[in-house]
């Protein structure tokens, strides 16, 4: 299964997901993780935070960096919440 990852502090993450389930064809929602965890069910044993090749990190609305390691930017919010998205 191919995804694209979003992960929000916990304080956005409910308007996203009721974002995401009122536009289901835009935005399927494959799996969400717990708050601070950086693993979910659909990819159990993986590290989202260093497991995907390219990062995009977006601040303020704008691109601020691109990473191939997430750690940093994850610990800007002990309470991330990661959405795995399907694309086609």
């Amino acid at each position: 299964t191919q995804a694209n990852l979003i992960a929000l502090p916990r304080d956005w993450a409910y308007d996203f997901l009721l974002y995401a389930q009122r536009n289901p064809k835009a935005c399927p929602i494959l799996d969400v993780s717990d708050a601070g965890s950086p693993t979910t069910f659909l990819a159990e044993g993986a590290d989202l935070r260093t497991d995907i090749p390219m990062y995009r990190i977006w601040r303020d609305g704008k691109l601020a960096e691109e990473v191939s390691d997430a750690t940093q930017a994850w610990a800007e919010h002990d309470d991330m919440v990661a959405f795995l998205i399907g694309c086609s």
